[in-house]
């Protein structure tokens, strides 16, 4: 005897895929939010934790921010170079080259200074040499990054690397002030 097995309840299970289906869109919003849903936490807690702007499909943008007050008006590249040289020296970081070049622009431009930088080390050391410089300096920011393991097969310098570098610095137009 051949038995069927039906379920006499197909609504039922509709509906437990929508519930899992939600709960999985539940997770991935808070996992994109950077929190963390504990056990027995209320639905109301976690949604008080989340920014108005996930909660609201209404696609409006937040006020923009008037960043050119921030810039510097003129750039100090010497002090730049001093600044990630010092820094570097208390870190695993060796700086083969460091340049920087004024880039010309028009009076209601932006300036712009550009630094090229070769680094070998230490790939976390390179990575707070970078943030150092970049939280130090307004308006300087990371353009291009290249990041090689320097020897594949050493054990011993598997986390050395090497670092091309470019960032610019922004300068308020001359207009601006």
């Amino acid at each position: 005897m051949l038995l069927k097995l039906v379920n006499p309840r197909p609504a039922l299970l509709t509906i437990q895929r929508a519930l899992c289906a939600a709960g999985v869109l539940v997770a991935l919003v808070l996992a994109w939010q950077g929190l963390k849903l504990e056990q027995g936490q209320p639905v109301a807690a976690i949604a008080a934790r989340l920014p108005v702007a996930a909660l609201s499909n209404s696609g409006s943008q937040p006020a923009p921010v008037d960043f050119v007050p921030t810039l510097p008006q003129v750039a100090d590249p010497d002090g730049t170079i001093r600044f990630a040289t010092r820094l570097s020296e208390g870190l695993s970081v060796t700086i083969a080259q460091i340049q920087s070049r004024p880039v010309s622009t028009s009076k209601q431009a932006f300036g712009r200074v550009q630094y090229d930088l070769r680094l070998h080390g230490d790939y976390a050391d390179i990575k707070s040499l970078l943030a150092g410089v970049l939280s130090k300096f307004p308006g300087l920011s990371l353009e291009r990054l290249t990041l090689h393991r320097s020897d594949v097969s050493s054990a011993v310098a598997a986390s050395d690397v090497d670092a091309t570098v470019e960032l610019v610095q922004l300068l308020a137009p001359a207009a601006a002030h």
